[in-house]
């Protein structure tokens, strides 16, 4: 009898386990078991112990930070800063040996590798044009419909253009709270598009409880840091083969970073500018008291909507503007095109933003750019991560008792939803021909409408068989 090689899992691993998890309580430990190739009592037991790892996912920020802005790090550097940290921090009997960083590394997942070259620095333009060809050559046996790229960004999904917050934002003193990461990925014609992947910071904010998380038009993720994992693409990836961009590279040879990522963003603002601009325009017209609420659900939604506006042919020319798609005579590169859709969506964006209450507004494009620009920041001074830590539980607390004040949104009943049908459906009918042709409209409606009545009739308690076909046929149930 086989018997399977002992796995030695990683304090990270043991982590990502903990979080795949809470994301999927569904999902049986056997299978979580065959994924890592360890016994199903390995996964009872990590997950009992899962408060201990989720805790490594909180407290490994600033190594990442640190690699993020292409620092070098080494065994010597972590051991001297966990010296510095435990004196400020009044930790007693601290000693930086090898046997504390072998632990360090061990329970982060971390190795030591070899730089080769100087990776970090900005390429010349003749590398990146080997890179194209090398592309180029790579794709050749690839048809453009099979060709796929894809890549993340963050998004501030409630942040106003204010010129004041965005300074205080990149300069550090204000720590944004309302930031999602997005996943989104498209192919080389832009035919096709992944419902896109969308990570929060809560596993079922108040206002989607009672929601099914299946209908939603994203996949929907969470994890404390909303930060992108190994875990999300994983779970997609099946049957295809990947080639990651060459270092510092991605601005000049990836679709998304040429233009997709930015239409979509121009139009995700669009959509929340004009649910802003609606929510002041009813307080000063004395319809409402208070300001509407903009929640994580609205922003799902509208992500999901920007994401579908995203035209085909924006991403088709985005493809060719990176030129590593191989030549063909039968394809017009135009950047003129690309360039007009670009002018027009932020000119309508521009003209959104002049339509809110009077303040020092950021322009169009600096508002788009403002998730890079807070990027682009670099790493937290000590005395920055110093306050990040005591502050840490104050901040959680803060973002808890925040949440309280968010309404639960209570759920729709049959009856509810049927009412709400019928007053459409009849809207519909009123309507005259400048409203525009509404067949299709009253079609869906209709089959959704009689869709709830029949679960309405069903619902019934107190009605025989015979009353119940009475309520089929007086209701035209089919």
């Amino acid at each position: 009898m086989s018997t399977r090689k002992r796995t030695i899992l990683s304090a990270a691993q043991k982590c990502e386990i903990c979080e795949t998890k809470e994301r999927k309580p569904n999902l049986s430990n056997t299978s979580i078991a065959q994924r890592y190739n360890i016994g199903k009592s390995t996964v009872t037991d990590i997950l009992n112990e899962k408060e201990r790892w989720l805790a490594i996912s909180r407290d490994k920020e600033s190594v990442d930070n640190a690699l993020n802005t292409k620092q070098d790090i080494d065994g010597n550097i972590l051991k001297t800063k966990a010296a510095f940290f435990a004196e400020r921090f009044s930790v007693e009997d601290f000693h930086q040996s090898e046997g504390w960083l072998g632990g360090f590394k061990r329970r982060h997942g971390l190795h030591q590798f070899k730089k080769q070259g100087e990776a970090s620095s900005a390429p010349s333009a003749e590398s990146i044009e080997n890179n194209r060809l090398a592309l180029q050559q790579f794709l050749r046996s690839y048809n453009p419909e099979d060709i796929w790229n894809g890549d993340e960004t963050s998004l501030f999904w409630k942040m106003e253009p204010s010129r004041v917050l965005a300074c205080s934002l990149i300069s550090g003193h204000k720590k944004e709270k309302s930031r999602v990461t997005i996943f989104c990925a498209t192919n080389a014609t832009g035919t096709e598009k992944i419902a896109f992947t969308f990570i929060h910071k809560h596993k079922t904010p108040r206002t989607m409880k009672n929601l099914n998380y299946k209908n939603l038009p994203v996949y929907y993720y969470w994890n404390k840091k909303a930060w992108m994992q190994v875990n999300e693409t994983r779970e997609k990836l099946d049957s295809v083969e990947v080639k990651f961009l060459p270092s510092n590279t991605t601005t000049a040879l990836q679709p998304c970073d040429a233009r997709i990522i930015h239409s979509f963003k121009c139009h995700y603002k669009r959509l929340f500018i004009q649910n802003r601009i609606d929510a002041y325009d009813n307080v000063q017209d004395g319809l409402v008291e208070m300001l509407a609420d903009y929640n994580i659900f609205k922003a799902l939604q509208n992500s999901a909507e920007a994401w579908s506006m995203v035209s085909s042919q924006t991403i088709s020319n985005c493809w060719k503007k990176t030129g590593i798609l191989p030549p063909n005579d039968e394809i017009e590169d135009d950047d003129s095109i690309l360039d007009d859709f670009e002018e027009e969506e932020e000119a309508e964006l521009e003209r959104l933003i002049a339509l809110l209450p009077e303040g020092d507004h950021l322009d169009a494009r600096e508002y788009i750019n403002i998730e890079d620009e807070m990027a682009a920041k670099g790493a937290l001074t000590d005395d920055e991560i110093i306050d990040a830590v005591l502050n840490a539980d104050k901040e959680e607390e803060m973002v808890i008792n925040n949440d309280e004040f968010v309404p639960i949104l209570e759920k729709v009943s049959l009856k509810k939803a049927e009412k709400s049908m019928d007053n459409m459906i009849r809207f519909l009918y009123e309507q005259g021909p400048e409203f525009g042709e509404v067949n299709d409209e009253l079609r869906i409606l209709k089959g959704l409408h009689k869709r709830v009545k029949l679960h309405l009739a069903k619902n019934l308690k107190q009605l025989n068989l015979h009353n119940f076909h009475d309520y089929i046929a007086d209701n035209n149930v089919v």
